[in-house]
């Protein structure tokens, strides 16, 4: 993956800071508590929604979840071939 994302022009992933999920989810609890404390961010009050697009709770959670995907009945079905095989 590391590979594709430098042939596409971008940078290598190896080279990314990793921050560990707690830290992650700590942070974004703790700017939902503040966003709350300083204004309305169901209608996006003035600080409340800067503090709440930083990290989200919700962000964190579906971007640090693992996903798979069975292709196995496309392959069968409609002779689907991957273009980078996995």
């Amino acid at each position: 993956l590391s590979q594709a994302c430098v042939a596409m022009g971008f940078d290598s992933l190896e080279s990314k800071v990793h921050i560990p999920v707690w830290i992650l989810s700590s942070v974004a609890y703790l700017l939902s508590l503040l966003a709350k404390l300083a204004g309305d961010t169901d209608t996006g009050g003035r600080w409340g929604h800067r503090l709440m697009g930083m990290v989200q709770p919700f962000t964190v959670r579906m971007m640090t979840i693992h996903r798979w995907f069975d292709i196995s009945n496309a392959q069968r079905d409609l002779k689907y071939e991957p273009i980078v095989p996995f």
